[in-house]
């Protein structure tokens, strides 16, 4: 007790405290920080989502009406069915199985898992300045994706507990289709195979080869090895606190 009470007091008197850490800029010009197993996704749009594995919550912050909502992602998903249970609610039995069937959860059996394979493809050369190791990804039989994973020291240093991160992340993505009634067992990113990707390394680049073309998901440009401010992870304090709800209620 003595202890957070001094940790509370000095808080005040040090400003100058920073955390070292790594910033990932991608293509598109959104950051992502990482320090000590914590991670921050800012958009370009004023949107913001800080994952604390430690503690199993999630933070979602709005630059732009300077709030934001914060809670465990059973929280999250909780108000993710309920808004969507509201607005299946408004809607005739017709227009309910056409977002079914347009979400991929129609009425009928769940699709069987697709097959998943791996395929390491040596290396993939440097990406914004790290070393990455290729990978070409398979579903039934026919092209999926390309990802080029780094393990640099520093990235696996500041993700710290990757597999907790991993873990909350996954199961936030999770939730959230489960509470949109989309059908998870046809997503190949849900699967064993795919998810084991990500402990030989972070993604620095995605390519999605579905449908015969080749797009870029996800392409970071830059890194940087950076110290940040003791307060990175946290919320402005002069931004209001809001239920998740309030903070969702528009994109339903």
């Amino acid at each position: 007790m003595k202890k957070i009470v001094w940790s509370i007091l000095l808080i005040p008197f040090l400003p100058a405290l920073a955390l070292a850490g790594v910033v990932l800029t991608d293509i598109s010009g959104d950051r992502t920080y990482i320090s000590d197993g914590r991670m921050k996704f800012v958009s370009q749009d004023g949107q913001s989502q800080v994952f604390l594995p430690e503690k199993g919550e999630i933070i979602l912050i709005d630059d732009n009406r300077r709030i934001y909502a914060r809670g465990t992602v059973n929280d999250f998903c909780r108000t993710g069915k309920d808004l969507m249970d509201s607005v299946m609610a408004g809607m005739s039995p017709e227009e309910r199985e056409m977002m079914r069937q347009f979400m991929g959860a129609s009425q009928g059996a769940p699709s069987p898992r697709p097959a998943v394979s791996i395929a390491s493809q040596g290396s993939g050369g440097k990406i914004a300045g790290l070393e990455t190791t290729k990978y070409r990804v398979d579903v039934d039989g026919a092209p999926y994706a390309e990802l080029w994973l780094s393990s640099d020291r520093v990235l696996e240093r500041e993700l710290g507990g990757l597999q907790k991160l991993l873990a909350l992340t996954a199961e936030m993505s999770a939730c959230m289709e489960d509470a949109m009634g989309m059908n998870l067992s046809a997503n190949p990113e849900n699967t064993p195979e795919y998810q084991a990707l990500y402990k030989e390394g972070y993604p620095l680049k995605v390519v999605s080869l579905q449908a015969g073309g080749a797009n870029i998901d996800e392409e970071i440009v830059k890194v940087e090895t950076k110290s940040m401010p003791s307060d990175a992870f946290s919320v402005p304090a002069q931004y209001r606190s809001v239920p998740f709800a309030e903070f969702v209620g528009g994109d339903f």
